[in-house]
């Protein structure tokens, strides 16, 4: 028999992994696009040369570095969403969210917002310091992504005493 509380956690998980699942088409789309984008644009002279006008560049590479910067940030966020996607997905079926797959997933996010927040710059850096951009404009640390990182790892910990004091209670019933 649900609770209350797990009815209506259930019931805002369906329309959170809704949502999410929507987020996630909408970065799939984005990138998809942006390949597109490059593709139409290096076909057309007139238009790349636009293109390089506005990034103040005379060099393909430069918007080649940009848009791999920009696939690689698209990539981690669409994984990202998609990862909590799966731990919303997972909660409305469930008759509880303290699960070992929950645990691995909200570690798996933190350590891709670590990444993105540490990592990530570090590859846009070596990326955009081959090319004729201003590496200050393009790459920042991101202090407030290191922030969110730690608490989703935090968030995972409380989910694994969650599932270990789950797992305890279904052995006693």
């Amino acid at each position: 028999m649900k609770t209350n509380t797990l009815a209506k956690l259930q019931t805002i998980s369906g329309y959170i992994s809704t949502l999410l699942l929507i987020m996630v088409i909408l970065v799939s789309i984005a990138i998809i696009a942006l390949i597109l984008a490059v593709i139409i644009c290096y076909s057309s002279d007139a238009m790349l040369e636009e293109v390089l006008t506005e990034l103040e560049s005379n060099n393909i590479g430069d918007l080649a570095a940009i848009v791999v910067i920009a696939i690689l940030n698209l990539i981690v966020v669409g994984i990202s969403l998609f990862l909590m996607y799966k731990i919303f997905s997972d909660i409305k079926t469930s008759y509880t969210p303290f699960k070992a797959e929950n645990v691995k997933r909200l570690k798996n996010i933190s350590y891709l917002i670590l990444g993105s927040s540490v990592a990530l710059p570090v590859v846009c850096w070596a990326i955009i310091s081959t090319t004729e951009l201003n590496p200050d404009v393009w790459v920042v640390f991101n202090p407030v992504m290191f922030a969110i990182a730690i608490l989703f790892y935090c968030i995972s910990l409380i989910f694994a005493y969650g599932t270990e004091l789950q797992q305890e209670s279904d052995e006693t019933l």
